[in-house]
């Protein structure tokens, strides 16, 4: 008979003992690698980029022969610091020679460096050319370009070459059409043009209801929005502007009643306060207003958890073409979808102005159409018709009438009838420093511009372009004195 060892078997246990202590230092081995793995992944994660912030100083020049200087504050180890440059002119050199490219910046007080092993490197005598390109409009000009990479030498003599793609704003005013900005002073931290507040902020960015009580204590409560230009240095410009809820009376659009009105020093007249980060375009602040009323239809699935449109059919909106209203559905097949973006535009689309209380539902060319469960897959470009386009995968195309939305969110209360249609809004324009009168002029021509109903700048479209002068937008301030003050009317002189 053939010998089975069964469990009882002495041999069988030992070898049993033996697999199950081989089991036990594998799993402990496969454990310390996932660590060691998971450890050096965060070590790598939490090394610091050598750059901490980048700026212009100053923040706007005029573009007859102005200059400007580079800060750059980096990390304590650096001690020498170059970067790639494609859009910086240094002394007049073009960015295509070697003077212009690398820039090297200076930590020695030397090249409009102030202060010397501060941490913070410089370059002076820069200027652009981009008076002679496309601007993005003929007074005012307003660049975003980026820093690729940076090659750093540290204390200990390594050297790398980090990738950045740091973008910087470029602001400049075209000499010729230069509008000097009447300045009065308020207090040493304050002062303000026709169309803007400037307010300083010495030590770091401020939350937004330190801004509001201060803009309160100069001002009536009159604004239905204030728009704060952040102007602060920051790493990184992950987001151009957040908007955020201040009151909301009105109904049938998806956003809930509320009034925080009294935590920003409104007595309640305040609805939104939005805020942007180195960037100042009509279309951001199209965008960003239109926070207001939408985008909250998520029940019947037009819009997303951020606020935003899926992907619909809409001719525009004013959350500009990138934000989920398209030209075109087309079935390339399967699941998948062709949506063909609208021209940039930022102009807000009849579904938009409806919810806004600016046109009726008859006004509507209903339904609006959108895809369902819609994922992006790619964007792309065809030169052929000369469309920009994403494909998305989708359960196919779904449709949402006017009594859908009735039915979700109910009767736009009030009706376009008798909806507010006239809006202040207050310019603040917040720093480490007072603004220089160009600086100061750049935001006062731009305020006063993007106030108007109509513009002869090209390209620029402003509030009450965007609503087919359906809505009016008041940007000019009514200032009032602090009490025991008397306000100082002067002009500043360029620095």
């Amino acid at each position: 008979m053939k010998n089975t060892c069964h469990s009882s078997c002495p041999r069988s246990s030992s070898l049993r003992r033996l697999q199950m202590k081989a089991s036990t230092i594998l799993v402990y081995l496969l454990s310390l690698v996932v660590w060691l793995v998971s450890t050096l992944a965060q070590a790598q994660l939490a090394v610091p980029t050598p750059i901490i912030s980048m700026r212009f100083e100053p923040l706007v020049t005029k573009t007859s022969g102005d200059t400007c200087r580079l800060l750059v504050q980096t990390d304590p180890h650096v001690v020498s610091l170059k970067l790639s440059n494609d859009f910086i002119l240094y002394d007049g050199h073009w960015p295509t020679t070697p003077q212009s490219n690398p820039l090297e910046l200076f930590d020695d007080g030397t090249h409009g460096d102030i202060v010397a092993h501060d941490h913070v490197f410089t370059i002076d005598k820069l200027s652009f050319n981009f008076a002679n390109g496309t601007p993005r409009f003929p007074a005012l000009i307003d660049m975003n370009d980026s820093i690729a990479e940076a090659t750093v030498t540290y204390d200990d003599n390594s050297m790398a070459t980090v990738k950045l793609n740091y973008p910087l704003r470029v602001f400049q005013i075209r000499s010729e059409a230069y509008v000097k900005p009447n300045v009065t002073t308020l207090d040493p931290q304050a002062q303000e043009s026709d169309y803007c507040l400037n307010l300083v902020f010495p030590v770091s960015p401020p939350v937004d209801s330190d801004i509001t009580t201060r803009y309160y204590g100069f001002f009536p409560d009159d604004r239905d929005f204030l728009i704060i230009a952040d102007e602060f240095p920051v790493s990184t410009n992950a987001v151009s502007g957040t908007s955020g809820g201040v009151s909301n009376r009105d109904t049938g659009f998806g956003k809930a009643t509320r009034d925080d009105a009294s935590s920003y020093g409104s007595a309640g007249r305040l609805q939104q306060i939005t805020r942007v980060f180195g960037a100042f375009s009509a279309g951001l602040l199209n965008h960003e207003l239109l926070h207001r009323w939408a985008a909250f239809l998520s029940e019947v699935g037009l819009s997303d958890a951020s606020g935003h449109w899926r992907a619909i059919l809409r001719p525009s909106s004013g959350f500009g073409s990138y934000w989920g209203a398209f030209k075109e559905f087309t079935l390339l097949g399967g699941n998948t979808y062709r949506a063909t973006f609208n021209p940039d535009l930022f102009i807000y689309s009849d579904l938009e102005q409806y919810l806004m209380g600016l046109v009726g539902p008859d006004d509507v060319a209903w339904p609006v159409q959108y895809l369902i469960n819609d994922q992006p897959l790619s964007t792309g470009y065809d030169p052929v018709p000369g469309i920009r386009y994403r494909d998305v995968q989708a359960d196919g195309i779904g449709s949402v009438g006017l009594d859908d939305i009735v039915a979700a969110y109910g009767k736009r209360v009030p009706a376009a009838a008798d909806a507010q249609k006239q809006f202040n809004v207050g310019m603040v324009v917040i720093y480490d420093r007072l603004l220089t009168e160009v600086e100061l002029a750049w935001f006062d021509m731009f305020a006063r511009e993007y106030g108007e109903p109509s513009t002869s700048w090209t390209g620029f479209v402003g509030f009450g372009a965007a609503t087919a002068g359906r809505a009016e937008l008041n940007t000019l301030l009514r200032p009032v004195a602090p009490s025991g003050t008397h306000r100082v009317r002067r002009h500043l002189t360029h620095r």
